[in-house]
């Protein structure tokens, strides 16, 4: 029982580690930069490793309300509308989660927004 409560805590782990890893790397990829894939992807372990508690909490988050979400739906039963719902729901918070990640990103690295062009000024003024 405690092997199995062992593997089970360390598959957790895991999961958690790679979810918020690539969150992460979607993010940078989101970002326009010409760095390359292996850069990126180093960028994306030493973002996590610095800034671990965030992220591990919103993943968990993100787990929890899956699984509630995945409960229902199976305790309701086979519906459409029921799956309409909680797959609506899913989708919402992974638009949720990549939004933090994304602004999570954007504070690491200083990102600054596009600065207008004088013709945008022009017709703003």
């Amino acid at each position: 029982m405690v092997s199995l409560l062992l593997i089970l805590m360390i598959g957790c782990t895991a999961l958690v580690i790679y979810k918020s890893i690539f969150n992460y790397f979607l993010v940078s990829a989101a970002q326009p930069n010409s760095m390359p894939f292996f850069q990126r992807f180093s960028a994306c372990h030493k973002f996590f490793f610095q800034n671990w508690k965030a992220p591990v909490l919103m993943i968990l988050i993100s787990v929890i309300f899956t699984g509630i979400l995945s409960g229902i739906s199976s305790l309701l039963g086979k519906n459409i509308v029921i799956d309409v719902i909680s797959t609506s729901l899913a989708v919402f918070a992974d638009f949720f989660i990549f939004s933090f990640f994304y602004r999570l990103y954007s504070v690491n690295n200083s990102i600054e927004s596009t600065k207008l062009d004088d013709n945008d000024k022009l017709i703003i003024s």
